[in-house]
């Protein structure tokens, strides 16, 4: 996955038999996945989204996502869509914060 896990090792793995699936995430902490959990849990094709941390001195995340049966198979998409969600969120924050900085300044301080 590119962009906010890029440098943490992501695994996917297949349904088990209830139809959830897990994806691991080494290298990252709580801090990252809370809005990225929230997203999630507001995407209608999911019955189920959570994630634990093992330790709280590991950085080690387990995600696990049910979707509803019309939408089985589709758990992937739904955590990539989350992802974009928030990086596009992050994005504009940035971009606001960015202008607002910019229309405060005076010539001196640029």
């Amino acid at each position: 996955m590119d962009g906010i896990f890029a440098k943490s090792k992501v695994n996917v793995g297949d349904p088990n038999e209830n139809g959830v699936v897990q994806i691991t995430i080494q290298d990252e902490s709580y801090t990252v996945m809370e809005p990225v959990n929230a997203i999630l849990q507001c995407d209608p094709r999911l019955s189920f989204a959570g994630y634990k941390i093992k330790h709280c001195l590991e950085n080690e995340i387990i995600v696990r996502l049910k979707c509803k049966p019309e939408f089985t198979g589709a758990e992937r998409a739904c955590f990539q869509d989350a992802l974009t969600t928030f990086l596009s969120q992050l994005t504009a924050v940035e971009d606001l914060c960015a202008a607002t900085i910019m229309a405060n300044a005076t010539p001196e301080s640029i």
